[in-house]
């Protein structure tokens, strides 16, 4: 007598729901981009952000502390949909700058 075992079953693959955005930089040869979105793409490949969690490890902060610096004026961050970011150059000034920001000078 043959036993029936059930065979596996594979789920549906799940569509994604929106198509993905060309990557940065990459261009078609038959469409080259117009001086504007030419100077976007460079500037963009060349500005480092970091995430408010990478920017507290280097200070040895909590990342609220981060976003308490964000509101008091100490860093501009770049925001991206709901993702905030930090530009290493702000970082970078602060550091050279020991600690002294606009906001701390003003307060």
């Amino acid at each position: 007598m043959a036993h029936n075992r059930p065979t596996a079953v594979t789920p549906p693959v799940r569509q994604r729901r929106h198509a993905r955005a060309p990557p940065v930089g990459r261009n078609d040869s038959d469409n080259p981009p117009d001086e504007g979105q030419a100077r976007a793409a460079d500037a963009s490949a060349t500005v480092k952000l970091l995430t408010i969690r990478q920017t507290a490890k280097i200070f040895g902060r909590e990342p609220r502390t981060i976003r308490s610096w964000i509101a008091r004026g100490v860093f501009d961050p770049v925001r991206v949909g709901r993702s905030v970011f930090i530009p290493w150059s702000q970082i970078e000034a602060l550091i050279a700058s020991n600690g002294t920001s606009k906001s701390a000078k003003e307060q």
